[in-house]
């Protein structure tokens, strides 16, 4: 029975598809990024049609896709595109998401009386993102903020210059993770406006965790 899994990896390895180029989905080959391959770690090109480290990459993506529930298929069994399906990509196209973004939000970064006799005067979550360091090599830590800088959850224009841009990038709302007495922003709730123009504050459209 403990070979069986082993034997299960060995057959979809030989049945892997094959081939120079893969349409794959990102967080499949965050992985390999673990490895810490460098380029000593691979054959020298000679024309090898196995058993070599590029080989074992190339079955394993397929391996780690159907793991991760996805699907794989070889270029010649999909379907045929719309002939006019490429201008879904034009900028002034409308688009149509599948699905509702709506990401977690915690809302602590700014002081609040519990936090400062719990964690020490001055505490927001801004202490904890810039205190974080890398554990594996290469790893974006403390990945500090760029476009809206070491905000105040306390100032409506930063709450305002956030929706602006959830909106610009197709988020429709907030999930706010927390404790109502840590969140004094909590009251003014994130939702789209009716023309789809941006997120604005609407009681009691919020979500709250």
């Amino acid at each position: 029975m403990a070979l069986e899994p082993a034997r299960r990896a060995a057959r979809r390895a030989r049945e892997h598809h094959g081939g120079s180029f893969y349409w794959i989905r990102g967080f499949v080959l965050q992985g390999l990024r673990a490895l810490s391959l460098a380029a000593e770690d691979f054959d020298k090109e000679a024309g090898q049609v196995d058993a070599t480290t590029a080989h074992a990459i190339e079955r394993a993506i397929g391996i780690l896709t159907e793991e991760a529930g996805l699907t794989l298929v070889a270029r010649d069994a999909m379907a045929e595109p719309d002939s006019g399906s490429w201008r879904r990509y034009n900028r002034s196209a409308r688009r149509r998401p599948r699905l509702r973004v709506v990401p977690f939000y915690l809302p602590q970064f700014h002081p609040t009386p519990e936090n400062d006799t719990w964690w020490g005067a001055g505490f927001t979550e801004w202490t904890n993102v810039t205190a974080a360091r890398p554990v594996y090599e290469g790893q974006n830590q403390p990945n500090l903020p760029s476009d809206l800088g070491f905000y105040d959850l306390r100032l409506d224009a930063v709450r305002e210059a956030q929706m602006d841009l959830a909106a610009k990038h197709g988020i429709e709302g907030f999930n706010h993770v927390g404790q109502r007495e840590l969140d004094p922003p909590l009251g003014r709730a994130n939702v789209r406006h009716p023309d789809g123009s941006g997120l604005r504050p609407r009681p009691g459209d919020h979500v709250h965790r």
